[in-house]
């Protein structure tokens, strides 16, 4: 459920920068849309997703999976390839 909805904000993203590009579609439309199922989405990762991972993760593997994430977002905002 929660790779389609992934997939569906993607969807969501690529519409809304074509929108802006071609000003044919309203694109409050889409991004109050966006919203909409980001905040679903959140709310179900939030309940589900992190209380599981929290529970089979150790503690190290925590600290690691953190480290992981943070090199990720690290790369990607200094605009290094992945």
């Amino acid at each position: 459920m929660l790779r389609t909805e992934h997939r569906q904000i993607l969807a969501l993203v690529a519409a809304i920068e074509l929108a802006i590009r071609s000003d044919v579609v309203p694109v409050h439309l889409l991004r109050s849309h966006l919203r909409d199922v980001l905040r679903d989405h959140n709310r179900k990762e939030e309940e589900t997703l992190y209380p599981v991972t929290d529970s089979v993760l150790t503690p190290g593997q925590a600290e690691d999976l953190v480290r992981r994430i943070q090199k990720y977002d690290d790369q990607r905002s200094s605009g290094v390839a992945l």
